[in-house]
């Protein structure tokens, strides 16, 4: 069994803290790690590569964690699985769990990121931002829930490259004004803008605990002045400083489309556009919607399809141009909308 040596010379402090503050640990060179998830990723209990494996009192976990990052340490995981002495006990054990280390959970997220937005013909010098946008997500998402996706190629593919892809969608160019409707954990507003910086932004969502966390998350990544705002969509609609107010209006909300044009296309100045997010096979849920859409204002435009990079998932964008004021008496109550929708 290797010890301390093999974290090699300047990392002993952290060899002792682990030591610590892991009841069971592993650590595998990076590159074993990706091998053994590619095929079977049970590591073999007992394996040679294994650098320590001891029972000892657990402390500080986020202490544990903080050093590795700070340290940045590089091709180092760590893995720790169900102890058969505990599941013989019929203890509830952790399942098996890879950290790959922040410097290079952010390296290669900037790497892949950068590749899909060359893919999608974006400028690629966001791809930092967005990096550090996906990693600070992980780690929030520890404490609030914000994305059910926690796998970082994963946030890099599904959260960044599928919102930034809607800049193909329509012209943001120009200092527009946008307002992302349940914004949730920022999408797609905040990749927008940061992708887009010119974009005059406002992120609105109804749980307010979201909006601190993204009025705090938005200098850290250098999205200057973005408008984080606590509220429901169908009561700041009706208010003149709100309603008929915004170049475009975009959401990533997983509701029917009905529902989400009598939210959103209130908020739409005439000429504008409303952008809404939905799967592939949407057709019939877009049809259904096309007298709401006329009701409130609208008129349909054809759907933008797109390939996320790097995947077969292929989504698209409901595209909706505002071509008059909507009648006064929309939006309705949620609860009315709810259950008879237009």
């Amino acid at each position: 069994m290797l010890g301390e040596s093999a974290f090699g010379k300047g990392k002993r402090d952290m060899y002792h803290l682990c030591r610590m503050n892991l009841s069971i640990c592993l650590f595998f060179p990076y590159e074993q790690v990706q091998d053994a998830q590619k095929g079977d990723e049970t590591p073999v209990r007992g394996d040679s590569r294994r650098l320590h494996s001891t029972f000892l009192r657990p402390l500080s976990f986020s202490l544990f964690f903080s050093t590795i990052f700070e340290k940045q340490v590089e091709n180092l995981a760590l893995f720790w699985y169900n102890d058969p002495t505990e599941t013989k006990k019929k203890r509830r054990c952790p399942q098996l769990v890879w950290i790959q280390p922040l410097a290079a959970r952010r390296n290669a997220m900037n790497e892949l990121i950068a590749k899909g937005l060359a893919d999608l013909n974006l400028p690629t010098d966001a791809a930092p931002a967005l990096a550090r946008y996906g990693t600070l997500l992980v780690e929030q998402n520890q404490v609030m829930n914000l994305t059910a996706i926690t796998d970082p190629v994963q946030v890099a593919r599904l959260h960044m490259l599928d919102c930034a892809a809607i800049l193909q969608a329509a012209d943001l160019t120009g200092g527009k004004r946008l307002l992302d409707v349940g914004t949730g954990a920022g999408f797609p507003g905040m990749v927008l803008k940061l992708v887009q910086p010119e974009l005059d932004l406002t992120l609105l969502d109804s749980l307010d605990k979201r909006i601190q966390w993204l009025t705090r998350l938005a200098p850290e990544l250098g999205a200057e002045g973005v408008r984080a705002v606590h509220g429901r969509a169908e009561e700041l609609a009706v208010q003149p400083e709100w309603r008929e107010q915004f170049d475009v209006v975009t959401s990533r909300a997983v509701a029917d489309l009905r529902m989400l044009c009598e939210l959103c296309l209130p908020f739409v100045k005439v000429g504008g556009v409303f952008l809404a997010m939905k799967a592939e096979d949407c057709t019939e849920e877009v049809n259904a919607a096309s007298r709401a859409v006329s009701l409130l204002g609208g008129r349909l435009l054809p759907a933008y399809s797109y390939t996320i990079p790097g995947t077969n998932v292929t989504r698209k964008v409901v595209r909706i141009q505002k071509e008059k004021e909507t009648p006064a008496k929309y939006p309705r109550r949620f609860s009315k909308m709810k259950k008879q929708p237009l």
